[in-house]
């Protein structure tokens, strides 16, 4: 296939509503990782070479990776490095993929210690902001909770397989002697804290959400 095919299907794929592409096609069935999460050395490690354009969602969500693959959008991001990461630039943090984090924003979400705040206060920064992260999925869908929010789009692999490698910083950073084992299970958790990120905002401000759970304060205060 044309590699400028390729590339525009995956400059475009984010902003493409996910009912429009076509489901037909039989996935290929995911490759099992030659993994045990209980016996993690040098040699099982080895005997896999995962993808080097796309290793966290080649190692950590095989099945996400090969729908990826599938619709021939695990294109190498061409959009150079204009500066190294954590680089201050005009009173910005470079983070990659040409985003830039205001710097107190980013002060304050490197400050904090839980594991799961620093991953939803992320992926808000990532995806600029929390009205247009609440209209993207990981996941393909045609379900829409609200008809008044549109259709989402999917979040795009090389801006996600970014989003791993910032998380894994923070792990080496900020919790030094992290088993493989735990490491392992914090990366391959993060797609889900993404959505359970995305449905939280959704629900924030969905008009209809808030009413009952103002309704539901009244009830329980009549108690």
């Amino acid at each position: 296939m044309d590699r400028s095919v390729s590339r525009s299907r995956s400059e475009s794929f984010e902003h493409q509503p996910i009912r429009s592409r076509s489901r037909s096609r039989s996935r290929p069935r995911p490759r099992a990782l030659p993994i045990n999460v209980e016996r993690w050395d040098e040699e099982i490690h080895q005997e896999f070479e995962y993808d080097v354009n796309f290793p966290y969602l080649h190692q950590f969500h095989p099945k996400l990776y090969y729908y990826y693959k599938e619709n021939e959008l695990l294109v190498p991001p061409e959009v150079p490095n204009l500066h190294p990461r954590y680089a201050e630039v005009d009173g910005k943090i470079y983070l990659g993929l040409r985003v830039f984090a205001k710097k107190d924003a980013w002060q304050s979400t490197r400050m904090v210690k839980r594991f799961g705040i620093f991953c939803r206060n992320l992926a808000v920064i990532l995806w600029g902001g929390e009205k247009l992260l609440a209209n993207k999925s990981i996941y393909p869908s045609d379900k829409i909770i609200n008809p008044d929010w549109g259709e989402r789009t999917i979040i795009c692999p090389q801006k996600l397989e970014l989003y791993f490698s910032l998380v894994d910083d923070f792990i080496n950073e900020k919790m030094p002697g992290t088993s493989e084992t735990k490491r392992y299970d914090y990366l391959h958790g993060l797609t889900q804290r993404i959505c359970r990120k995305i449905q939280d905002i959704r629900d924030a401000l969905d008009p209809n959400k808030k009413k009952q759970k103002k309704q539901g304060k009244r009830r329980n205060q009549r108690k």
